[in-house]
């Protein structure tokens, strides 16, 4: 690929996929963003935000959605999209 068609792609953004996080967070007990986030040792607001699409899943959300919920894997639970479909907050 040239530089100049990898410079006119759009910039991407890591979304959490939210359906499935409630479906796989609901299944294992988790009723609410308070028991993921107690859980995962993240912020309530985290977790709302992410579910939200407010805000990127970060590294730490990420691994810890992967350790703590055994059989998952990254494509379970997160998407890659173009940074053009990001919702307002």
């Amino acid at each position: 690929m040239r530089t100049t068609e990898w410079a006119q792609r759009p910039p991407l953004r890591l979304r959490l996929r939210t359906t499935e996080w409630v479906r796989h967070t609901r299944a294992r007990g988790l009723s609410s963003d308070a028991a993921c986030a107690e859980l995962l040792g993240l912020s309530t607001s985290i977790i709302s935000r992410a579910r939200n699409n407010e805000v990127e899943p970060g590294p730490k959300f990420v691994a810890a959605a992967i350790w703590h919920l055994p059989g998952l894997k990254f494509e379970d639970l997160f998407e890659v999209v173009p940074d053009t479909e990001r919702t307002a907050p």
